[in-house]
């Protein structure tokens, strides 16, 4: 983060202001929250009639609700007004301190898709029979060390530099700062990781069923749907290359956009991704309906309960 003094060495009143790129990241940014935002609430509001009541899982959901719109995409529509997605010079230096203090709220990025991640662990331990006791307790670590990546980079966004008050006072000047970019690609990488085995685990199981043609491929193609967050996260590092430090003392502004607009973009495949859990009795449904005559007449596969009776309580 640039100090003032800096921004003041930099700002020229009379260079041409490139708006393209702020503009292309405030529309990014609300289109995939809100998305975001209507598929969390909708998955809250469907689990609820169902269950007639909250469980665990919904309570977190209304969580990670919470935490998308503040302070991340507050913090996200602030930083944009102040500068965000311009060339460094065009920011005027006044603009210098509150895009510093609204750039903490970008931390809550991490907690909400650690969130979302661990609603999919919760999908799998429903769906896992006591006695896969092996896979189980794989979840249950993977539920921990999701948390607690999600946790710990947050905490580093946030207490990144020495002495502390230099995290929440302008004026105080850093005598050290944490490797953000190791942090960031820690985070790509271990994250790939765990949705990998995520969409193994229940690709798994499958293997381990008598389903019928249809049931397979949805549920295979329900449970992959995992990877579009991964392909995000995989993308995403390519902003977060934009973005390392050495650009970003040249141009933090101009440079850490793509990384801003990516984040949201991960936050809206996972939650896609990851609810559509929710609605695989209506995709198998839907696919009985297009199955040849022949199909119609089989009787519906036994080994198929444990998922038929999975998506009433998903």
């Amino acid at each position: 983060m640039s100090d003032d003094s800096s921004l003041n060495e930099k700002y020229d009143p009379d260079m041409p202001v490139t708006r393209w790129r702020q503009r292309m990241e405030l529309a990014t940014v609300c289109v995939a929250n809100a998305i975001s935002l209507c598929v969390m609430v909708t998955r809250i509001i469907v689990q609820r009639k169902r269950f007639k009541r909250f469980r665990k899982v919904e309570w977190q959901n209304a969580v990670a609700v919470i935490l998308l719109v503040f302070p991340l995409w507050t913090a996200q529509i602030m930083t944009n007004h102040y500068g965000s997605g311009l060339h460094v010079q065009n920011v005027p230096p006044e603009w210098a301190i509150p895009f510093w203090n609204w750039s903490l709220g970008w931390m809550a990025y991490y907690v909400v898709v650690s969130m979302v991640k661990v609603s999919m662990c919760y999908s799998l331990l429903e769906i896992l029979p006591v006695t896969f006791r092996t896979f189980r307790r794989l979840v249950y670590a993977l539920c921990a060390v999701i948390m607690g990546l999600g946790i710990a980079e947050a905490l580093v966004w946030t207490f990144q530099c020495e002495p502390f008050m230099s995290n929440f006072d302008y004026s105080v000047e850093p005598t050290w700062c944490a490797n953000i970019d190791a942090a960031r690609f820690s985070w790509a990488g271990v994250g790939i990781g765990i949705d990998l085995l995520l969409t193994y685990i229940p690709i798994a199981i499958l293997q381990r069923t008598r389903l019928l043609k249809h049931e397979r491929v949805v549920l295979r193609a329900v449970f992959g749907a995992t990877l579009l967050g991964t392909a995000a996260t995989a993308v995403g590092c390519y902003g977060i290359w934009l973005n390392r430090e050495d650009q970003a003392e040249k141009d933090l502004t101009w440079t850490e956009s793509i990384y801003i607009m990516f984040n949201s973009i991960e936050i809206m495949l996972y939650t896609v991704g990851g609810s559509l859990t929710v609605f695989s009795r209506y995709f198998i449904s839907r696919a009985a309906a297009y199955s040849s005559g022949a199909r119609t007449e089989q009787t519906p596969s036994s080994s198929f309960s444990i998922f038929s009776k999975v998506s009433n309580r998903m």
